[in-house]
């Protein structure tokens, strides 16, 4: 094995949209949605408006899949937020993300913007909430001391109302998630222990003390962690054998191996194997078991001091 196929980078939505963010909504679930919709009601109370009067960013909103499920439960539930502005930097997620928001008739803004590099185009002080969903951990990859990310959250700031909120959702970093499906279809792939997925995918997530702290120097005060337990994956993919399979081959788009399609090849081959042999029974009570213990993500919301 030479050395471009140990170093080279870990694939996500963010660098392949082709390959996972078209895919994204067709097996994952908006875990803690809830929490999200319930910091929008307490954020209104905080602010003495009504729900109907809260303009929300959602920063980083992708396919809009959280955003669709917030939109229709308040229409379900017979309220409404005022307007929902919409952030990402690619523009094929913003138009799936578009096509479910238009619908409800509360969107104010399509904006494709790095937010990395990029203000987003809204007045300051014009927001009552901001969300981060599933997105903070591709500010600084490799950058232990994540001035991107301080940068983000700085920006994101100045865009919201003094007592607004940013909540931000985002995956348990954890060596628990080396579980034994990453061990072995890393091991299929001719990968040492050093360079094993699993301990790479953890690896990529700040810290939740990180966090914490990034936010209080951006001018936030930081409410009690919730945590979320529920699966990752949507419920009815565990129950049919082709499209569990069909998951499998598309979460292993997340970790190719950018330089060196052949390893990639091997790790999905392995991965299959996993499923046909029966394996990935194991690998879901593996994973059900540490939900359990410390939750699959967490949502943190943020005051605007």
């Amino acid at each position: 094995m030479n050395d471009s196929t140990t170093t080279a980078p870990l694939g996500s939505a963010v660098n392949d949209y082709a390959q996972t963010g078209s895919r994204y909504d067709e097996f994952r679930q908006p875990m803690g949605f809830r929490h999200l919709v319930d910091s929008c009601q307490s954020t209104a109370q905080r602010l003495g408006l009504d729900l109907g009067a809260l303009q929300l960013l959602a920063a980083g909103c992708g396919t809009g899949n959280y955003e669709e499920r917030m939109l229709g439960h308040w229409r379900e539930s017979g309220s409404m937020i005022g307007g929902v502005h919409l952030v990402d930097l690619f523009d094929e997620m913003l138009v799936q993300a578009r096509s479910k928001v238009e619908p409800f008739g509360v969107l104010r803004g399509v904006h494709q913007t790095d937010l990395v590099a990029e203000d987003v185009p809204v007045d300051d002080g014009s927001i009552h909430i901001a969300t981060l969903v599933e997105c903070i951990h591709h500010f600084d990859r490799g950058n232990k001391l994540h001035p991107r990310t301080e940068a983000v959250l700085s920006r994101l700031r100045k865009k919201i109302v003094t007592g607004g909120s940013l909540c931000i959702v985002s995956t348990t970093p954890t060596q628990s998630r080396k579980s034994r499906y990453y061990q072995w279809a890393g091991q299929h792939a001719g990968l040492d222990v050093a360079e094993d997925p699993g301990t790479l995918y953890a690896e990529q997530y700040p810290r939740l003390e990180l966090v914490i702290a990034l936010l209080e120097d951006a001018g936030f005060e930081c409410r009690p962690v919730r945590r979320i337990f529920g699966p990752y994956i949507r419920e009815d993919v565990y129950l049919d054998p082709e499209r569990l399979l069909a998951d499998g081959e598309f979460a292993v788009s997340f970790f190719k191996y950018a330089r060196d399609r052949g390893l990639f090849d091997r790790f999905a081959e392995g991965f299959s194997a996993l499923i046909q042999s029966g394996g990935m029974a194991e690998v879901i009570a593996e994973s059900e078991r540490w939900r359990k213990k410390i939750g699959t993500s967490y949502m943190l919301e943020a005051v605007a001091a």
